[in-house]
């Protein structure tokens, strides 16, 4: 995460390659909505808290001409 004098970013970096931006669009309650449409996949980014404290992410974006996504559930870490 970046603030920036014209918004916030998440720098994505799979794999260590370099960072791709995606701005901040979208933060309201428990979501936050990250897009960058000049990317080729993903171009949005969207991670939600559940009222359990768990994550989700999805990731969506164009493949052979429509929109597909892909979602990953994040459950916190249970101290013992």
């Amino acid at each position: 995460m970046e603030a920036r004098a014209d918004g916030v970013y998440y720098v994505a970096h799979p794999k260590a390659r370099p960072g791709t931006d995606f701005k901040l669009v979208r933060c309201e309650g428990a979501e936050a909505v990250f897009e960058n449409l000049q990317h080729d996949f993903p171009q949005r980014i969207i991670y939600r808290k559940n009222p359990d404290g768990s994550l989700h992410a999805r990731v969506e974006g164009p493949k052979e001409g429509k929109t597909v996504g892909q979602d990953f559930p994040f459950q916190p870490i249970k101290k013992h």
